[in-house]
């Protein structure tokens, strides 16, 4: 039996596979452990799970001032590419970094898809 970290992971892997502009993708829980990855070796899981979790408490926190409801995904672009988190269940969120140039209603899709296909897993 394929166990549930081994799904996402396979998840991870079909949306780096189906898209080329991937770079990375991870599942992040609310606090910051990181569930699953497809990571280059240049970005630490550690880093990259505080990192997101810092992003998300700010970023739920600027939407409740700002009266805009819950956070339902982030978007950053920056000088070499996108940066994309997107609810996967109530408490994790997947992170897809994509390269410069991406499509971004195409990455956006593709991670949702993927979010989705998670979120049957939890």
């Amino acid at each position: 039996m394929v166990s549930r970290t081994e799904q996402i992971n396979g998840i991870l892997q079909t949306l780096k596979s189906d898209m080329s502009d991937v770079v990375a993708s991870v599942l992040v829980s609310v606090d910051g452990l990181v569930l699953a990855s497809q990571l280059p070796p240049d970005i630490s899981q550690e880093n990259i799970g505080g990192v997101v979790a810092t992003l998300l408490q700010l970023t739920q926190r600027a939407t409740n001032e700002l009266r805009q409801g819950g956070m339902e995904q982030v978007i950053i672009q920056s000088e070499q590419g996108f940066s994309f988190i997107v609810g996967a269940s109530e408490s994790t969120f997947l992170v897809v970094l994509s390269k410069k140039g991406s499509t971004l209603g195409l990455l956006m899709a593709n991670a949702k898809n993927a979010a989705h296909d998670i979120a049957e897993i939890m």
